[in-house]
């Protein structure tokens, strides 16, 4: 008879650590930011743990290469993860989103590009709807309303939340660049109907 032996998942905080002594032993000293590595264990928790974050790791790593970047930034990771292959969990619909939830993703899209740290707040990201609404012409959701989409949005995978210093962070693990892209179409396209 065999025993069967059953090998527990790592946690967040396991997964972070294999990240960084990683990190350590393949590349420059500051070539990795730990708001990166931190990121990555993020984006990593709900892909199947170490394997897929090492291969997001090293993935990241080549795109900043490509860049000829001196460090791994948010969007080398995002660009990385969007391609590795995920299946079902990795699936990006933002036009059947509800209109409030596409202007919602349009501000933290808008709130996240350009910044060197992959997360942002609520409260900047709340501030960036209400511009877009305000563009568009739209009256915008109260804060409570936009904080449950927050919460939605996480749950179907288009965002990730974080907890730092008390404060729930917003980030996503898609490039911004194409959600930008693609957010874009969608509202123009409802602007035409």
């Amino acid at each position: 008879m065999r025993a069967r032996i059953q090998l527990q998942q790592y946690g967040l905080q396991e997964l972070r650590d294999i990240l960084a002594y990683r990190v350590e032993e393949a590349f420059k000293l500051d070539a990795v930011p730990e708001s990166i590595i931190d990121f990555i264990a993020d984006i990593t928790i709900s892909y199947g743990g170490v394997r897929y974050g090492l291969e997001l790791l090293l993935e990241a790593g080549g795109q900043a290469e490509a860049d000829y970047a001196k460090s791994v930034k948010a969007n080398h990771v995002r660009r990385a993860h969007i391609n590795i292959p995920k299946g079902l969990n990795g699936a990006y619909y933002p036009s059947e989103l509800s209109l409030h939830k596409q202007l919602l993703l349009k501000g933290i899209v808008n709130t996240l590009e350009g910044k060197t740290d992959p997360y942002t707040s609520i409260e900047d990201v709340y501030e960036e709807y209400q511009t877009v609404c305000e563009n568009r012409k739209e009256e915008p959701e109260t804060e409570s309303i936009i904080r449950s989409y927050i919460r939605d949005l996480n749950q179907d995978g288009y965002i990730l939340l974080k907890e730092k210093d008390r404060e729930t962070i917003v980030s996503t693990e898609f490039p911004i660049d194409r959600m930008a892209k693609a957010l874009d179409e969608i509202l123009q396209h409802q602007n035409r109907q």
